[in-house]
């Protein structure tokens, strides 16, 4: 895996990671919740079991009956002239028959069929009294009293459930006696169907009653309508409606034959008029002269030829000319007074003949339109009459089908034999009971049980806003985790990380004092190997090496000065010259982990108290030294964001290979914002389980927006079991399989 090729930019909030995550992780994460809390869920669990147990051994022994019905889905036709079974498809019939069952009036029917008050297990006749209300007198009315209160228990021991697919009804009654539970199954089996054939009279006897009163209102009304066709009859003057009708409608179809004619002769004078009148008159009076325009077109074109080739041998004034001038004009003058003549004779003539059919065509309509009205009238008159017989004749068949259906009626009145239920199961008396049974409260109890534990670890989980995992960790702030270091300071977990020669608890000066110099004098245990991986991360983390690198965390007690201490260390193993700082001007603590003076330091030299070579330490560890911090001055922040500090930093660069800072926590002061800016990169050190996502992720957000170059995180005291750092924290492990430590195996892939 190339660390260089990671995104190492945080994301904006806790719903853009947790929307970008699978459902695998999903899983994985509330897998790992639960499993930390594996002792809540054990101790729920047991509690479970103890309830179930406490449950089997209280409850009251019951015993249950079945017998089993079946509800045909018909209905009896009473008005269809006899009883015959026809669909019943409404779908609320047998949820319906189903509350019928459980209803309290079949449980009064029960207590009576059966007299149960007289019965030993309802109290017997001598405590029926017990039935009745404090203070009031026993007395014969009581009776409905006592029924009625022996019914809302017998109700409460009935059970109703459908076979699916089927009408059948298992009728299954639970109690305290095995003899109670069959009588009672069989007893509402019995009264159920009971209960139906007396439905059925009385359904009978209600439906005789209504056809005859159907009966009576019917005959008034044929009577009534009989008088309202004679009346009618007479009024219209109509004897046989039918044969009336037809003669007037032939008469109708010949008056509108005539005037179809009499329009079609009207459309062809009208044409032959309009035509006339828009035709030229000398074509007119060509066609209807007879030859006589034409003739005398004929001469005067002759005397116009005879005029035209004289004149080409006398003078216009030649008396022989001048007669034959005078000639042409008479001859012209007949020939129009011809045309005009014929002309209009033949448009007078057309126009006569178009009035005339206009009038006939006139004439026909008025006469149609009559016949018309005169149909219509008789039509009316006609279906009135057939309405009514029609309505006699109907009314008459219902009176007939209504009489028969009366017969049938009573005929069932009588027998009350038409039931729809029947029984196809009786109950038998039951050989053990049913309840309560070990094998369904012991898993019950223990089912709840986990459910409650569950719940109460996600709650606790959900009210802990701490980090408690790697993959969380990385998911949330969306920068990869460059190394996992493990808890040391807890019983049994420590003697996995140090080894089965470990001792089993280790004395603390501090938070981290634990894990001080471990890959120095401890270098091959698993935790050592965590540190060495985390340095690989580290150099791997950019595509040049960071020389100059930032230590910090989000609050106190996070290990960052541990991470700081032994990461130089591990650097150190690699002969790089490698100088660890204590930056934190605030509360130092590196030369106590190393035993050294903190008299003089980097405070000496920002304030230009002294030379750097005069306040560098060596370490018993080769290729490390240490600039302690100094004297705690008042004014930190604005000594390491002196251009002083920043003319050191570049000394220091000349002289060492890597160069570590421990600065203060983020949130507390600025001291780590003011030394991150001029790094090659910041580690950032998350410790499991201490301070709030919401505060980490502030801190990213604050060295992000400063322009800190983040490389990625160090989750430190991280309670893992065994086994468990595996698929991909592989790389963030502690060890090459150094199983005579420890019984933790891992890996360094990135190495």
């Amino acid at each position: 895996m190339n660390l260089r090729q990671r995104t190492v930019a945080p994301r904006e909030s806790d719903e853009a990671f947790a929307g970008s995550g699978d459902d695998l992780k999903l899983i994985a994460e509330y897998g790992s919740i639960l499993l930390r809390g594996w002792k809540v869920l054990i101790a729920f669990a047991v509690l479970g079991l103890a309830l179930g147990i406490a449950r089997y051994l209280s409850a009251p022994v019951v015993y249950s009956a079945t017998s089993q019905i079946q509800i045909e889905r018909r209905a009896p036709n009473l008005l269809g002239g006899q009883m015959f079974a026809q669909p019943w498809w409404n779908p609320e019939f047998f949820p319906t028959q189903e509350q019928l069952l459980k209803g309290r009036g079949l449980a009064e029917a029960v207590t009576r069929d059966l007299a149960l008050w007289n019965h030993r297990y309802f109290g017997g006749a001598v405590d029926r009294s017990s039935y009745v209300r404090p203070g009031e007198p026993v007395t014969a009315d009581d009776d409905a009293v006592v029924v009625a209160r022996l019914a809302s228990r017998v109700r409460s021991g009935l059970s109703v459930q459908q076979v699916s697919g089927t009408q059948l009804f298992n009728l299954t009654y639970s109690t305290g006696d095995p003899e109670i539970a069959m009588m009672l199954a069989n007893g509402y089996a019995e009264a159920f169907i009971e209960t139906g054939k007396a439905s059925s009279r009385a359904d009978a006897a209600q439906a005789s009653s209504d056809i005859q009163a159907e009966i009576s209102s019917l005959e008034a009304e044929i009577q009534e309508l009989e008088a309202d066709l004679v009346s009618y009859t007479q009024s219209s003057d109509i004897v046989a409606p039918n044969e009336e009708t037809n003669v007037t409608l032939q008469r109708l179809t010949a008056a509108n034959s005539a005037f179809l004619e009499a329009q079609r002769r009207r459309i062809e004078a009208q044409a032959e008029y309009n035509e006339l009148s828009n035709r030229p008159a000398d074509d007119l009076a060509e066609t209807l002269s007879g030859g006589l325009v034409s003739s005398q077109r004929a001469e005067l074109i002759r005397l116009q030829r005879e005029y035209d080739t004289k004149l080409e041998t006398y003078r216009p004034d030649f008396p022989t000319m001048v007669e034959l001038k005078t000639q042409i004009d008479e001859a012209r003058r007949q020939l129009n007074q011809l045309i005009e003549e014929n002309s209009r004779q033949a448009v007078t003539a057309a126009r006569a003949r178009y009035q005339q059919a206009l009038q006939t065509e006139r004439s026909l309509e008025r006469e149609y339109e009559a016949m018309k009205e005169e149909t219509r009238r008789y039509q009316s008159a006609s279906t009135a009459l057939q309405n009514l017989t029609g309505d006699i004749a109907a009314k008459r068949e219902t009176l007939d089908r209504l009489r028969r259906s009366q017969s049938q009626a009573n005929i069932s009145a009588s027998s009350g034999n038409q039931a729809i239920v029947t029984q196809t199961e009786r109950a038998v008396l039951p050989t053990s009971p049913v309840s309560p049974s070990l094998r369904r409260h012991l898993p019950f109890g223990v089912a709840l049980g986990l459910l409650c534990g569950v719940a109460l670890v996600l709650l606790i989980d959900f009210l802990d806003r701490s980090i408690k995992s790697p993959e969380e960790l990385e998911r949330r702030l969306g920068l990869p985790v460059l190394g996992v270091v493990p808890d040391l300071n807890r019983r049994g977990s420590s003697r996995r990380v140090y080894g089965a020669r470990a001792p089993a608890k280790r004395v603390d000066r501090g938070a981290d004092l634990a894990i001080d110099l471990l890959p120095h004098s401890q270098p091959r245990l698993p935790a050592s190997e965590a540190y060495r991986a985390l340095r690989t991360a580290t150099l791997l983390s950019k595509a040049d090496e960071p020389r100059l690198l930032v230590v910090t965390s989000t609050e106190a007690q996070e290990g960052k000065t541990a991470t700081a201490l032994n990461l130089a260390i591990v650097m150190a193993q690699l002969a790089r010259r490698t100088l660890l700082i204590d930056g934190d001007l605030r509360k130092p603590r590196i030369h106590e982990a190393l035993g050294i003076s903190n008299r003089v330091g980097l405070v000496n030299c920002l304030v230009h108290q002294t030379e750097l070579e005069n306040v560098v330490q060596a370490t018993p560890v080769p290729n490390l030294w240490v600039l302690p911090s100094g004297p705690l001055p008042p004014n930190p922040s604005e000594l390491l964001s002196s251009g002083h500090a920043r003319e050191l930093f570049a000394q220091l660069r000349q002289q060492y290979d890597t160069i570590l800072i421990d600065t203060p926590p983020v949130l507390a002061v600025t001291d780590a914002v003011t030394v991150a800016v001029r790094s090659d990169g910041l580690l950032l050190c998350v410790r499991s389980q201490r301070a709030p996502r919401e505060a980490i992720q502030r801190c990213v957000e604050q060295l992000t927006r400063a322009g800190a170059p983040m490389l990625g995180t160090v989750f430190n005291a991280y309670k893992a079991r065994p086994g468990r750092y595996g698929g991909r924290y592989q790389s963030y492990g502690y060890g090459y399989g150094y199983g005579a430590y420890g019984d933790v195996e891992l890996q360094d892939d990135v190495a």
